[in-house]
């Protein structure tokens, strides 16, 4: 007899905890508390302490997103199609998201101790995203300890707060995608924020290093990311395999590329250690095209055929002048080596002197030498 009024009371609290939940959404709601918002974002609130207003029920890394269930807002978001966000738009850093104008359940009195679940399905299509966990003015991203989920994966946790965490996150997103971004609130301030973007293209010179930006399609198409690499000469394929893309190389930042056949990538460096200067392009493969201080000093449409060309191109560099080589890959391996020496000057020998007079006529002023005035 025990075990069934154990039994009846078990079924009872079950259905009164769905009924608890039930009744803080009318009939009717567009969403329920599991939904993802359709192509928009649906913040679901959940009292973690259920009333208590202690601080004792707070976890930094594991959030209750199952029980005391209050309701939910949608939030617009700002942007393209509305996919980035920031909660203070509905409800004061002070408050609780049941002050949201849209917000639709259960009235909350508590503003210090509750979680705040961001879910979204559906976002356009494209291949290079970047998410950041700020505001779209550099603002703090969170208060206090979040969670960022994408297709079911966690991709980023942090269970400090107040803090501004700039591309945490690359990839690709489209209309099936489902993220999550959750922050669970401790006393004090409550927010959370979301910047999501396309990549933004930086077509900056490296200084004094190679700055190499990488594009998916032949035509440098679609931004994806950068690495960058020490030294003047190089070889592509000490960083990655000539059957690869350039987003396999060690340090690269940003989102994948997809294709090993169809991709483009430009280096760019600005500054070098003054001399005369000799480039030889041990192999390309596929087109190539060299800019030296804005000018093109050497193209070619096809790849090398297996054969290296010597000669490229010789001239004056110093720690102002910007190399340029773009690169774009049809099919086939992928890959580009050069030689860039010093053949005269304090970059080849420190007892060579260049006159570059670029002050005046005084041989005793060093802005008139390359790097040192002769002895």
């Amino acid at each position: 007899m025990r075990n069934k009024y154990v039994f009846a009371f078990s079924i009872l609290f079950l259905v009164l905890g769905y009924n608890s939940i039930a009744q803080c959404l009318p009939n009717g709601s567009t969403y329920s508390q599991n939904d993802f918002g359709n192509n928009e974002w649906i913040a679901h609130t959940y009292d973690y302490d259920n009333g208590a207003n202690s601080y004792s029920f707070y976890d930094n890394s594991t959030f209750d997103t199952i029980s005391h269930y209050q309701g939910y807002y949608i939030d617009a978001g700002y942007g393209t199609s509305g996919i980035s966000f920031n909660s203070t738009s509905y409800f004061a850093t002070s408050s609780n998201p049941s002050a949201a104008s849209t917000y639709v359940g259960c009235p909350m009195s508590d503003s210090n101790t509750y979680n705040v679940v961001y879910k979204r399905k559906g976002f356009p299509a494209a291949p290079n995203y970047v998410i950041s966990m700020q505001g779209a003015n550099g603002e703090s991203g969170y208060d206090d300890a979040a969670q960022l989920y994408i297709d079911g994966s966690l991709v980023w946790s942090t269970t400090t707060c107040c803090n501004t965490s700039p591309n945490v996150w690359y990839g690709a997103l489209d209309a099936d995608s489902e993220v999550i971004f959750m922050w669970s609130e401790r006393g004090g301030q409550s927010y959370g924020r979301m910047v999501v973007e396309g990549i933004p293209e930086d077509t900056s010179f490296g200084n004094f290093e190679w700055q190499v930006g990488v594009y998916e399609g032949s035509n440098f198409d679609t931004y994806h990311g950068y690495y960058t690499q020490t030294g003047v000469s190089f070889d592509t394929r000490n960083l990655w395999s000539t059957v690869d893309n350039p987003s396999d190389a060690a340090g690269y930042i940003g989102a994948d590329v997809a294709s090993n056949e169809q991709h483009s990538y430009v280096y760019r460096r600005e500054g070098f250690d003054c001399g005369y200067y000799n480039l030889d392009i041990l192999r390309h493969d596929d087109a190539i095209e060299v800019i030296i201080d804005g000018v093109t000093v050497y193209q070619r449409s096809t790849w090398d055929a297996n054969s290296s060309t010597p000669n490229v191109w010789e001239g004056y560099l110093d720690g102002s002048s910007q190399v340029e080589i773009r690169m774009q890959e049809t099919g086939g391996n992928s890959l580009l080596a050069i030689d860039l020496t010093a053949t005269f000057g304090q970059a080849n020998d420190p007892n060579e002197y260049i006159w570059i007079g670029g002050a005046d006529t005084d041989p005793t002023n060093a802005a008139n030498w390359c790097d040192a005035v002769p002895p």
